[in-house]
């Protein structure tokens, strides 16, 4: 995702989007988070744990209340069966305030009713743009600019 921000940073431009990262969380670097913002070295080699804030967060809900996130672009691998652990993550960013993105099927597919309401709880709807399509950030920017 941020080699696609930076990728895109005319498009981006144009459209008058402006964002700051403010969390990152995978498996092997944990929950990074910092509302000021955080930069990243977009060779993917090259992202470490070293010079990244502490984060006390255990778990997506703590670490988007450190980040204090608008959007949160969810891209985790998942039990197909199951469609988790993504559907936790679209559902704690939904009910703390964010705009959630997926690149996962499965979100929607398992669980696409309980998310269309808790969006349109908060006034927002549902949208799909298929990864493969997310290089048009057009796609991204209705998404993120739907509330």
């Amino acid at each position: 995702m941020v080699c696609l921000l930076e990728k895109k940073q005319a498009e981006l431009r144009d459209l008058q989007i402006g964002y700051r990262i403010t969390g990152v969380g995978s498996r092997r670097l944990g929950w990074i988070a910092d509302p000021k913002g955080i930069f990243i070295v977009t060779d993917p080699g090259a992202l470490t744990r070293e010079g990244f804030p502490a984060s006390q967060a255990s778990n997506v809900r703590d670490w988007m209340r450190a980040a204090q996130a608008d959007v949160l672009f969810e891209a985790t691998s998942l039990n197909v069966n199951s469609g988790q652990p993504a559907i936790d993550h679209i559902r704690a960013a939904l009910e703390l305030g964010a705009h959630a993105i997926t690149a996962n099927k499965g979100t929607v597919v398992h669980a696409y009713q309980e998310l269309r309401a808790l969006a349109a709880s908060k006034g927002w709807q549902i949208l799909s743009a298929p990864w493969e399509e997310m290089h048009s950030f057009s796609s991204v920017a209705r998404c993120a600019l739907c509330g």
